[in-house]
């Protein structure tokens, strides 16, 4: 138990083949709650050798988990897609914004999975302004004991690197309730769709259900909402290459880039499968 004066300490650890990286840092260090994110079993990864490095995975899983909870550390485990950096950086931006809904301090432990794992969870730490670490190894594990007990990473002290904090230009909150609600729909949304999600998400500038005026009103209130969408948000998410406009008919249909989905990731909102499938 916490007193109330006491901000919860919280890492989020992603967590490959290592054991070493992932608990030195509490060998002088308290923490409340620890998050590990590690690699589940799918369908798509099932080749004999890909079943055996997730069966691998599960061991160092179970022995950094017991660990943590020798030290008294509350120990969360969430399995995702550790390859698909879409999923990667939603989990970690997911639990950043719970967390800070309890005021917690926050790091983020960058050293103890692969490469694209890592990756994927700085973008996410900076993004939110969190504090980012990196547990440095003395040598690499040479035997197959070694690998068992220590991980890929063999750290016989506590050396840890702070990485720098780079602010991230972040769009506003209207332009990230855009990209959210884009993020799930891989066919698009018609700029009335947008329209009436702000309104019905109680946006602030959307504050008037038009469709409940008479019908001069309604126009005219519709004509306002459509103008502000495009020039204050619209116009510079496409300028910034996030989403892209094409005429349908009468109306325009806007659909989410690539990089857009990213940024839609870096704030936890839902990705549609269909896209982490194109966008590993």
């Amino acid at each position: 138990m916490t007193d109330s004066h006491h901000s919860p300490s919280v890492h989020i650890i992603p967590l490959g083949y290592e054991i070493d990286r992932a608990i030195r840092p509490f060998d002088s260090e308290k923490a409340d709650r620890v998050y590990l994110l590690t690699m589940k079993q799918m369908e798509k990864y099932n080749t004999p050798e890909e079943i055996q490095m997730t069966a691998r995975e599960r061991h160092y899983e179970g022995r950094v988990s017991d660990i943590l909870m020798e030290k008294g550390i509350q120990v969360t485990t969430k399995q995702i897609d550790m390859f698909n950096t879409l999923e990667v950086m939603r989990e970690v931006a997911s639990i950043i914004n719970h967390e800070k809904e309890l005021n917690s301090e926050i790091k983020v432990n960058m050293s103890a999975c692969g490469r694209i794992t890592a990756f994927a969870a700085t973008l996410a730490a900076m993004a939110h302004n969190v504090s980012l670490y990196y547990v440095r190894a003395d040598k690499y594990a040479d035997s197959t004991h070694d690998v068992e007990c220590h991980g890929l990473s063999i750290c016989e002290q506590q050396r840890i690197w702070n990485l720098e904090k780079i602010p991230l230009a972040l769009p506003d909150k209207t332009k990230v309730t855009v990209l959210s609600l884009l993020a799930g729909k891989k066919e698009g949304l018609f700029t009335w769709e947008i329209v009436d999600h702000l309104i019905q998400s109680g946006e602030p500038g959307y504050d008037i259900p038009f469709r409940e005026k008479h019908k001069d009103e309604m126009r005219m209130v519709q004509r306002r909402y459509h103008t502000r969408l495009n020039k204050s948000t619209l116009e510079p998410l496409i300028a910034s290459g996030y989403v892209t406009k094409k005429k349908v008919g009468r109306y325009h249909r806007i659909t989410i880039t690539q990089s857009g989905l990213y940024l839609a990731a870096v704030h936890g909102a839902f990705i549609a499968p269909e896209f982490s499938e194109m966008y590993p």
